[in-house]
């Protein structure tokens, strides 16, 4: 059998493959990152980077999704110069966000580490993110840019090589080193990370312009003002989704140890306890999650080449698949993982706690990943500001139901996980009813 390598079913195979293959490696590098730096190192590396989460959602994530959705839509209409002006124009407006925020993050650090973070050990992982959101900027515009064109292997020869990289740079410079302090150690994990991202960017760039000299510009383009018009479109809806949502699971992170202590726990059996199902439990739970993302990549530009034409025949079996497919794919692994992860976790991690929430959190996945499908093809369709209400409200959801929970001494870290469950069946069910009334409106 011969593939068609521009397929949505060979795309979703291929990507599915590749974001295994990370979650594979990923999982062992956070085993044995937990091995090497404990529960509490853990528990300070979820507070550094949510922090990584926010500056990527405010300059990155929404210029990624434009020029992947806008790339797709113009050359879609075989103006294949405005796309190579897109990502010129995508690089430019990064470079200008990145500089607004990192210098108030350099001259406030102390501030950021002590009153929002909770912890002045987490101050030299704060100022090496810095490098490291510059490099994934430039990565993840030429990145999106590829998945625009329907060109899937460089992001996915990217995706792999990254995933190496970091866990050999990040476990080899705390092997050698041995940090004898916490601070240091976090250091020496994002360090690891911007030497990963040094190579995934440099490796995509270059695929970038070797694909450029071998490929014709045609079309008239766009001018500078309408192309940014429609960057902003796209962009500043999900990138204020992004921002808050990140903001809220940034607060999270504070906030839980800080409710935790209210509950009775001690200040450092408050940021272990937060580790273990943060740092341990969740991650366990992302393996089967590869096969929503290769999804989601694959069909955005797809949705949105289908839009700019006008073919909503085919929007409608689109979605139907991808959905169907997701089911499919993710209620036996979560299944599965409910019934053997307690066991798992407890063997892999070397901590009792490790799997006791495994079976909550699994469900809340399932749902966290219909949300993020669903929520995708929206965007894709040029429905993000809905996207953007559904992904806030679960949020907040989130936020007010964990600061409810955790506080009280018969829930304690529990109250996170039951938050996390009814705030992701809400949002994925909000999401679901935004699509549907799409899909009437337009029906033949």
């Amino acid at each position: 059998m011969k593939w068609n390598t521009r397929s949505a079913l060979y795309g979703a195979a291929l990507l599915t493959s590749v974001n295994l293959f990370a979650q594979v490696v990923g999982f062992v590098y956070r085993v044995c990152l937990a091995r090497l730096i404990g529960a509490e190192g853990i528990g300070l590396l979820s507070l550094v980077t949510p922090v990584h989460s926010v500056l990527l959602s405010l300059i990155v994530s929404g210029l990624a999704v434009a020029v992947s959705r806008l790339s797709a839509g113009y050359a879609a209409l075989g103006n294949t110069l405005a796309v190579r002006q897109l990502v010129h124009r995508a690089l430019f407006v990064f470079l200008l966000l990145w500089c607004a925020v990192a210098l108030p993050v350099i001259l406030f650090s102390d501030g950021i580490s002590v009153a929002l973070l909770g912890d002045a050990r987490t101050r030299t992982g704060l100022l090496l993110l810095l490098p490291c959101l510059l490099l994934t900027g430039i990565e993840n515009i030429h990145k999106n840019h590829f998945y625009g064109l329907k060109e899937i292997h460089p992001p996915a020869v990217s995706e792999v090589l990254e995933n190496l990289v970091r866990t050999g740079a990040v476990l080899t410079l705390l092997i050698c080193l041995r940090p004898s302090h916490e601070e240091y150690a976090i250091g020496l994990v994002v360090l690891g990370m911007v030497i990963c991202e040094i190579v995934s960017a440099s490796l995509l760039r270059f695929l970038y312009r070797r694909a450029q000299r071998g490929r014709r510009a045609a079309g008239p383009g766009l001018p500078r003002r309408r192309m940014l018009s429609d960057m902003a479109a796209v962009a500043v809806p999900f990138a204020l989704s992004g921002l808050l949502s990140n903001l809220i699971g940034a607060a999270g992170s504070v906030m839980i140890p800080a409710r935790l202590m209210a509950s009775g726990l001690t200040a450092d059996e408050a940021l272990s306890s937060y580790g273990v199902v943060v740092g341990m439990t969740m991650p366990l739970l992302s393996l089967p999650l590869a096969f929503a993302v290769g999804l989601a990549l694959v069909m955005i530009p797809r949705l949105s080449e289908d839009l700019a034409l006008q073919r909503f025949s085919s929007i409608r079996r689109r979605a139907a698949r991808a959905l169907t497919l997701a089911t499919a794919a993710l209620l036996p692994s979560m299944g599965l993982l409910a019934l053997a992860g307690p066991n798992l976790a407890r063997l892999l991690f070397r901590q009792a706690a490790a799997g006791f929430y495994i079976p909550p959190l699994a469900l809340g996945t399932v749902f966290a990943c219909y949300h993020s499908i669903l929520n995708s093809l929206l965007s894709a369709l040029g429905l993000q500001t809905r996207a953007a209400a559904s992904a806030v409200f679960a949020g907040l959801l989130q936020l007010v139901l964990t600061w409810l929970g955790v506080a009280q001494p018969r829930l304690g870290i529990g109250g996170f996980v039951y938050a996390f469950l009814i705030a992701s069946a809400l949002g994925a069910l909000l999401s679901a009813l935004d699509l549907r009334r799409f899909l009437r409106a337009h029906a033949d």
